[in-house]
């Protein structure tokens, strides 16, 4: 399985971000773009898919570091 696209809403500095993924994806932007934030998104989804585990409200999709 592979993670193909990330949406992310009003998530820390981000409002709406789509980013399509290949299999190298680059994330060029200024300071505070989201460029950390989706790329801790894309482990949150991938550690996600490989524990299995849905999200739910007392386990959210992205812990707070």
């Amino acid at each position: 399985m592979r993670i193909s696209k990330i949406t992310i809403e009003n998530l820390r500095s981000v409002a709406h971000m789509s980013v399509n993924l290949d299999s190298v994806t680059t994330l060029i932007g200024g300071n505070n773009a989201g460029k950390p934030t989706t790329l801790k998104t894309r482990l949150c989804c991938t550690n996600r898919l490989l524990t299995g585990l849905p999200p739910s409200a007392d386990r959210p999709i992205l812990q707070p570091l």
